[in-house]
């Protein structure tokens, strides 16, 4: 997957039909999402990203694959990306009733890895 844009939806990119060992996207963009991004993939060890820019999103990327009692490692790389909160401080429109809620941001949810994922 590469070279995408999202905007103002609830969720930007989902990245959890694919099967495989190692999984990798590149190059989106997601701005004004509830959700910018998540991975929850199946059977899944190492997740790559580069070249990711959200902003403005109330969660832009939240990262979770677990794996059974055999999996010994699960790992996961962002390359060349750049993840902010806020990135339109003096825009007149975006801090009104309808603009995304820029307090109580998360920037990056880390995942946790658990047995039943």
């Amino acid at each position: 997957m590469g070279n995408n844009t999202v905007g103002s939806c609830l969720i930007g990119f989902i990245f959890a039909k694919i099967s495989g060992d190692c999984q990798a996207a590149s190059w989106i963009q997601v701005y004004a999402c509830q959700i910018g991004q998540m991975a929850a993939p199946p059977n899944t060890n190492t997740l790559i990203y580069s070249n990711f820019v959200m902003a403005d999103n109330q969660r832009a990327m939240s990262l979770k694959f677990g794996a059974d009692s055999s999996t010994k490692n699960h790992t996961a790389y962002l390359y060349n990306s750049y993840i902010t909160a806020v990135s339109r401080p003096s825009c007149a429109v975006c801090y009104g009733s309808s603009a995304t809620i820029c307090s109580n941001v998360v920037g990056a949810n880390m995942f946790s890895v658990t047995a039943n994922g």
